[in-house]
């Protein structure tokens, strides 16, 4: 198992939240309209296979072994982390370090 960090990022529009999500970066805030803010970090174990990549539109994220994307599930409590891969019939919690 390798551990990496993940950031719990929210973006807002006029007030208003738009999206909340677990992402392998902090967001930034080079948004014309509207804002994003990395609201927490924590550090997971992932298996060695797993690794970070970049998308077709160059974005990063999460891959498996595969080169599939992995999504991120979970809310802003840190002990609810799930990863959806290609590879697994199931859901995976991931194990938060800190």
């Amino acid at each position: 198992m390798k551990q990496i960090k993940l950031y719990f990022n929210q973006r807002t529009m006029g007030g208003a939240v738009e999206w909340e999500a677990w992402q392998v970066e902090p967001i930034g805030n080079e948004f014309a309209y509207g804002s994003g803010e990395c609201l927490k970090e924590i550090t997971v174990e992932i298996p060695d296979e797993w690794f970070i990549g970049k998308d077709c539109l160059g974005r990063r994220g999460l891959a498996d072994e595969t080169g599939y994307p992995i999504k991120l599930t979970g809310e802003y409590n840190p002990e609810e982390v799930y990863a959806i891969s290609s590879t697994d019939g199931f859901i995976r919690k991931l194990k938060v370090i800190e």
